[in-house]
């Protein structure tokens, strides 16, 4: 759902408000990310007090819970279990000013991922040394990427 990020998935999940022929799926796919780091997320991770890091890494651990502690698909023996969970990362970033701040999500997935036992996937990873080595490219980078105001 564009324009939200992992903790309204996660109240999206807890009350089930998806439409009624999407309930219960075999695969969910968070693909969140761009969102979750969001300036939205930095002010709000400010006002409690804490990091964007723990910020969006307690975002995903609960929405992870909530998704895996769920048992509504039916395995091939009808024993109920939860769906496959796969995490999608496409944040590049523009909203942080340290290449160190954009990879903080990803660092937390992968720790969550390795704990809870989801997939992982990050495009961002695959690209970001062809985007951050040449500013010029035009395979991955926008057309109106402008560095110092000017093109």
């Amino acid at each position: 759902m564009g324009g939200t990020n992992t903790a309204t998935g996660s109240v999206i999940w807890q009350y089930d408000l998806v439409p009624e022929e999407a309930r219960n799926p075999d695969i969910v796919i968070n693909a969140y990310s761009t969102n979750d780091m969001h300036i939205l997320t930095i002010l709000e991770a400010q006002s409690s007090n804490t990091t964007l890091r723990d910020k969006t890494f307690d975002m995903i651990q609960q929405y992870v819970r909530q998704v895996l502690g769920s048992r509504n698909c039916r395995s091939g023996s009808d024993e109920l279990i939860p769906p496959l969970l796969l995490h999608m990362d496409d944040y590049l970033g523009n909203e942080q000013v340290k290449i160190w701040d954009t990879t903080e999500l990803t660092q937390g997935v992968q720790v969550l991922a390795n704990y809870y036992g989801f997939v992982s996937v990050s495009y961002a990873d695959v690209i970001r040394e062809f985007v951050y080595g040449d500013t010029y490219e035009r395979w991955f980078s926008s057309e109106w990427w402008v560095s110092g105001g000017e093109k």
